[in-house]
């Protein structure tokens, strides 16, 4: 959006019908008095320039947002696969415990090593001294 509004405000605006609007208006002596008012005032252009603070901020930002970019680009295949394999691998009711142990190899060995501690009620809230 703002290449097109900076392509489309790169040239100088046309100049101002002042005859078409006298046309249009009963009170012509008022857009006289505009169109003198326009052609005596010549404002200087505006121009914005960043202090060299701002500037290296800008830079900052400008790098962060490009590694955070190529991070997501490194990351992405991989979350499509792993999506993927969420999708082929749903729990259902035809899920056996098998299927989940190799599907989800950390969520077991979790599990195994709270059953060998005796930790039964871990994360259920139950018998917890909190």
């Amino acid at each position: 959006m703002s290449e097109s509004m900076a392509t489309k405000y790169s040239s100088p605006p046309p100049p101002i019908d002042f005859g078409a609007a006298k046309k249009r208006v009963r009170d012509v002596e008022v857009i006289d008095s505009l169109e003198a008012f326009y052609k005596a005032n010549t404002p200087p252009a505006e121009t914005y320039e960043l202090s060299s603070e701002e500037a290296a901020k800008m830079e900052q930002k400008l790098a962060y947002l490009k590694e955070l970019d190529a991070v997501h680009k490194e990351f992405l295949p991989i979350l499509e696969k792993e999506i993927a394999f969420q999708e082929s691998n749903r729990t259902s009711e035809d899920t056996t415990i098998f299927d989940l142990k190799l599907n989800y190899p950390l969520i077991h060995e979790e599990i195994e090593d709270e059953l060998e501690r005796r930790e039964w009620f871990k994360d259920t809230g139950i018998g917890s001294n909190k």
